[in-house]
């Protein structure tokens, strides 16, 4: 029981630095890492909703403090989210019902991974060749009126703020997971460097997980001992993933989160196989990762001419 406990605390740690680095709430790992446990699929969902409320809380909170972040984008974007995490929360649990919820989230993490890992290579090969069809695509609807003059943010195309809240919304009431999409999305679909991308990815995932964490828990699906032991060891990662963001470019950073985002997809295929390598390569993807972040930090600390990953 107690090596159980440490285990979530360090799981907790791990999902934080990654967190803390690349904008991501931490549930498309910790709720499959949930269930491959044995815990039923709503339960794991409700964890990693719950889990990212309090990482995302206090990640944006960080990022805030160097204005890193749209507090304004994030309000409208998760306000909208909302209609899509209630029309999700109730999808869900109907399919949880009839028994055949774990395959379905199961399929839409690996769908959206792997589409997401095509997209992030195909744009590293072709972007010296100038940007590719979907690259157009992105840029005519982030041109596109009306628009929404937000004071001190900019003008942003109504059309993708909506779309974004809709379907970030529906992602994270159907997976409790939604970050992962966030990050890419907020740099191809609005612009944004890495840095504001991220704090602003972390700041709308506060308000759309509040939101269905608590539709969850009144439906008494979140297990708060858990969810307690995964967001103490956080607290202490989240803090070396925003330090170590420093200092790297945000082509580095998009390459360290595509080997990333691979890794995790090929880890939930395997799960769908029922084996049990599965849950061994997940956390071992993300502490492997956490370990490169936490090694980049510490060496750009100790030697601040050294610039690796750059």
């Amino acid at each position: 029981m107690v090596l159980a406990y440490v285990f979530l605390v360090i799981l907790g740690f791990t999902v934080g630095v990654l967190s803390g680095f690349f904008g991501i709430g931490g549930a498309f790992i910790i709720t499959p890492m949930l269930n491959g446990l044995g815990f039923p699929i709503a339960n794991s969902v409700a964890a990693g909703l719950t889990y990212t409320v309090g990482v995302s809380g206090y990640g944006s909170f960080r990022y805030l403090a160097k204005e890193h972040a749209f507090l304004k984008v994030a309000a409208f974007v998760g306000g909208i989210g909302f209609v899509g995490v209630f029309i999700a929360q109730e999808i869900l649990l109907r399919l949880d019902a009839i028994g055949v919820a774990e395959t379905f989230v199961r399929f839409t993490y690996i769908t959206m991974l792997l589409s997401l890992v095509g997209l992030l290579v195909a744009d590293a090969v072709r972007r010296d060749a100038g940007p590719n069809r979907l690259a157009r695509l992105v840029e005519r609807i982030r041109v596109s009126p009306p628009f929404l003059d937000i004071p001190q943010e900019g003008r942003f195309s109504l059309i993708s703020l909506v779309f974004a809240g809709l379907f970030i919304g529906l992602v994270k009431g159907l997976t409790g997971a939604g970050g992962f999409l966030l990050f890419p999305l907020l740099m191809y679909a609005f612009g944004m460097n890495c840095d504001k991308a991220v704090g602003t990815s972390l700041a709308i995932l506060v308000v759309t997980s509040v939101f269905a964490s608590v539709l969850y828990y009144l439906s008494g699906n979140v297990n708060v001992a858990i969810v307690a032991l995964l967001i103490l060891g956080a607290f202490f990662g989240i803090n070396i993933g925003v330090k170590a963001a420093k200092n790297i470019s945000d082509m580095a950073r998009r390459r360290l989160y595509t080997i990333f985002l691979f890794l995790t997809a090929f880890s939930i295929v395997m799960q769908e196989f029922r084996s049990t390598v599965s849950l061994y390569l997940l956390a071992g993807s993300a502490m492997i990762m956490s370990l490169v972040i936490i090694v980049r930090y510490y060496l750009k600390w100790r030697f601040p001419a050294f610039t690796p990953f750059r």
